[in-house]
């Protein structure tokens, strides 16, 4: 029971006295705290209750104590459970660390969780610390200055306190690990700003980025899938409406593109200036393309050849299936041909020289008039053919054939026209010459017949030509004999016809005498005219076995200037007759194509002009 009043049944009699004791020691009938000491206990006072009380006060503190430390275990207990819950939490942020490297879809929600799991790994070290730190301050604290069990009790309530909420919190970040672990897993938690991964990142299952642009800052990327899909967002029913390829990046030059070109319908390689988000991109110049070999298949003809400038789809090469032939195509039409075995063929069949387009092989003349199928050959100036131009071997020919088609089976002695590698000219049938014919070598005639054209024009003999000679004497002689033997049968004759005329009347002879006298004039022309005839070609004979020429061949070659059709023979002709041939360009021109003018010796053609340039040959006897 509380202590109301003292009396000398509460203090023994001389246990305390009054001068000895504190002012207002007593308050509110209560003594206050250290108001009784020992050093106010007189000596006689009774030991044995003040022992007593000491002990009772001894077993409260050491009850306090006892209590004490209990709570103290108890608070270490609970350290105990916060430092296990601490590296439980620590154990799963690792494990969530781990799971996040490995599982989770994207780099942002790994790093948000990341963030979030720091965040709450600061928050609960910082209450293990806080929890630690009461703790140690407390039992501080009681060690020094708690004497009442209650001081203790409340401490202890506190302890009790702060480990109920430090477990609430740490209770609550899990939970809150736990949920945001699970908003991350099932995609409900985006990251929404940058994230930077320091290490290596793998992901388990599939990478799937959606936004506009992906930039890999490495040297170098491998990719070991063996195909590599673009354009993999095109709807299946639908085409591809943008250009779809490889663009690299040269800086200052244009860029470089290849791959399917959406507007053309076509795999491109070219140059271009179109940014990457281009949709096409159009060339501003072709590659290069340096391969060892392409291989072709597809449906090609002269209007869509293999290979052929871009622009130009139907002049280029391509290769027919099935025909082992290479073709060639200009301007949609089929124009050679080059088969397995080697032959070239030409449509149009005229190969032209380069720069000139006059000089040409044509395989398939049509134009010949008469003749068609026919080959031709044209020249503005020579023409020349080789034969053993490295003088290798002998017997070498150039042969013109007639019939013949297949070359193994004919030789040298069996064309129509045979040139020898000796200079020799063989010809198996007539010589037929419409101009004159000058033999400028010795000419061995067998059975030569001179007819009637012999001296129509000129025949230029020389002097060694003598079997010819000899036979035109020869020729000559034998008129001039047969004539006089005709004479002879006329003389006879008229002999008989004046022995018969005596037989008959008068008017028969008259008529046989008048018969007689035109025979006899007949005869005197005749004879006159022969012999002419016999003197000219005495003369011509003296002039030949004499070393003399009657006419000598003369050719000058003019070159046409301006618009002139005037040119110079080049010497005195003295007769119009004596200019026999001219050529313009190689190519001979009838004689009506030109008039002769003998007395300033030119050559005047019919046309008014001649092109400039134009070659101008004039071939004269005088």
């Amino acid at each position: 029971m509380a202590l109301t009043r003292i009396t000398t049944g509460s203090i023994s009699s001389n246990t305390i006295t009054a001068e000895k004791m504190q002012n207002a020691s007593v308050q509110a009938r209560h003594f206050q705290t250290g108001t009784i000491t020992l050093d106010l206990i007189e000596a006689n006072a009774n030991s044995a209750a003040a022992e007593i009380r000491v002990n009772a006060n001894l077993d409260i503190v050491q009850d306090n104590v006892s209590s004490n430390r209990n709570s103290i275990n108890i608070v270490q207990s609970n350290l105990n459970a916060t430092q296990a819950n601490v590296e439980l939490v620590s154990a799963n942020h690792i494990a969530f660390a781990t799971y996040a490297n490995t599982t989770l879809d994207t780099k942002a929600n790994v790093s948000a969780t990341f963030i979030q799991l720091d965040a709450n790994l600061d928050a609960t070290s910082t209450n293990v610390g806080a929890v630690i730190a009461n703790a140690t301050a407390f039992g501080t604290y009681a060690n020094t200055n708690l004497d009442t069990k209650a001081n203790v009790s409340a401490t202890l309530f506190t302890a009790y306190a702060n480990d109920y909420v430090t477990w609430n919190l740490l209770d609550a970040n899990i939970s809150t690990v736990q949920d945001n672990v699970a908003s991350i897993i099932d995609g409900t938690t985006q990251f929404t700003g940058p994230v930077t991964m320091q290490d290596a990142l793998t992901v388990q299952g599939n990478l799937i980025v959606v936004g506009a642009q992906v930039d890999l800052g490495v040297s170098s990327a491998q990719v070991t899938d063996a195909t590599l899909l673009l354009a993999a967002n095109t709807p299946a029913d639908e085409g591809l409406p943008a250009d779809s390829g490889i663009l690299i990046n040269r800086g200052a030059n244009d860029n470089v593109f290849f791959g399917f070109a959406s507007y053309g319908d076509h795999i491109d390689f070219i140059f271009t200036e179109a940014p990457a988000d281009n949709v096409q991109h159009f060339p501003t110049a072709y590659i290069d393309v340096h391969a060892n070999s392409f291989g072709i298949e597809g449906v090609h003809d002269a209007t869509f050849t293999a290979f052929h400038h871009a622009d130009y789809p139907t002049t280029g090469i391509y290769m027919p299936a099935g025909q082992e032939t290479i073709k060639f195509a200009a301007g949609g039409v089929d124009v050679a041909s080059v088969t397995s075995s080697g032959n070239l063929f030409l449509y149009t069949g005229i190969i032209h020289a380069s720069p000139s387009t006059a000089n040409t092989l044509d395989l398939d003349d049509d134009e010949l008039g008469d003749r068609q199928n026919s080959i031709t050959l044209r020249s503005l100036q020579s023409f020349g053919i080789f034969i053993d131009s490295n003088d290798s071997e002998d017997n070498n020919f150039f042969n013109i054939y007639d019939g013949e088609d297949d070359p193994n089976a004919v030789g040298k002695d069996d064309g129509i026209f045979s040139v020898r590698d000796t200079g020799e000219v063989f010809i198996t049938d007539d010589i037929s010459v419409q101009g004159n014919a000058n033999v400028l070598l010795d000419a061995v005639v067998s059975n030569a017949v001179i007819g009637t054209r012999v001296f129509e024009g000129t025949v230029g003999l020389q002097a060694n030509d003598s079997a010819t000679l000899f036979t035109a004497y020869a020729n000559d002689y034998a008129t001039y004999t047969l004539l006089n033997a005709n004479l002879d049968v006329i003389t006879d004759n008229l002999v008989s016809a004046q022995t018969v005329a005596h037989a008959n009347d008068f008017v028969t002879y008259t008529r046989l005498n008048a018969n007689v006298n035109a025979v006899q004039s007949n005869l005197s022309t005749a004879h006159t005219d022969l012999s002419s005839n016999i003197n000219a070609v005495q003369d011509n004979v003296t002039a030949i076995t004499g070393g003399g020429t009657f006419l000598s061949p003369f050719t000058n070659v003019n070159v046409a200037t301006g618009t002139s059709n005037v040119f110079f023979v080049g010497r005195n002709i003295a007769s119009e007759a004596n200019v026999n041939m001219v050529f313009l360009d190689g190519v001979s021109q009838p004689n009506t194509e030109y008039v002769v003018n003998a007395a300033n010796d030119t050559v005047q053609m019919v046309d008014a002009t001649i092109p400039s340039g134009t070659i101008v040959q004039i071939f004269s006897m005088s």
